[in-house]
């Protein structure tokens, strides 16, 4: 699997322009970088775009992408506008080579229950066993985690009120299975990936 990493720099004027206030603002711009694809029938082909939101930089606010397929970064140079940067590059496959990484992310913790509702989770213990669950067949284990930063992340869709709980997880894993452990980071973990959650940040261990 080729996977593409992806930063996404919008000055405040490019905030102001495309009306970048919650996490569907954003996603409405993350996915306009990328070409939509469909089957045979012309139905849309599902994403496996992930991005978070790194806030506020000297240089503007910084979205970092993670996707299976190149954005459309051309369209961006060639606009009339210039408060958008986007540089692009594909994750070498030799920097899934080794066997120790740190890692961080924004997840969505919750259980779903057989109804179909989804709980959140919202204590460090639960979140801790929620976190070792998912990674369970995921090619990889986690060795030390910290959990931080547990709070609701509120928004509107449209006219619709949306509530997700958040927390933050990293720490240090331990890789089983590159093929299922890379295939892990493309999917991402958990809930709530369209609205930046789930991507995993990983750099090498040292």
């Amino acid at each position: 699997m080729q996977l593409h990493a992806t930063q996404l720099i919008l000055t405040p004027m490019a905030q102001v322009r495309l009306k970048i206030t919650d996490p569907y603002s954003i996603h409405r711009v993350v996915m306009d970088l990328f070409p939509r694809r469909y089957d045979d029938q012309g139905m849309e082909l599902p994403s496996s775009i992930q991005w978070v939101d790194c806030g506020e930089r000297i240089f503007g606010r910084e979205i970092r992408i993670l996707s299976n397929v190149s954005p459309n970064i051309q369209e961006v140079k060639n606009s009339a506008v210039d408060d958008i940067r986007v540089t692009t590059n594909p994750i070498p496959e030799s920097f899934f080579d080794k066997e120790y990484y740190r890692f961080s992310l924004i997840a969505n913790p919750v259980i779903c229950k057989l109804s179909g509702k989804r709980v959140p989770i919202m204590d460090e213990l639960g979140i801790g066993k929620w976190i070792d669950s998912k990674v369970e067949k995921s090619g990889f284990v986690i060795i030390e985690k910290e959990i931080d930063k547990i709070r609701p992340l509120i928004f509107n869709k449209g006219k619709n009120k949306i509530t997700l709980h958040t927390a933050r997880i990293s720490g240090v894993l331990k890789v089983q299975d590159k093929e299922r452990f890379v295939e892990a980071v493309g999917r991402g973990i958990g809930k709530g990936r369209a609205w930046g959650l789930g991507l995993m940040q990983l750099s090498i261990k040292c």
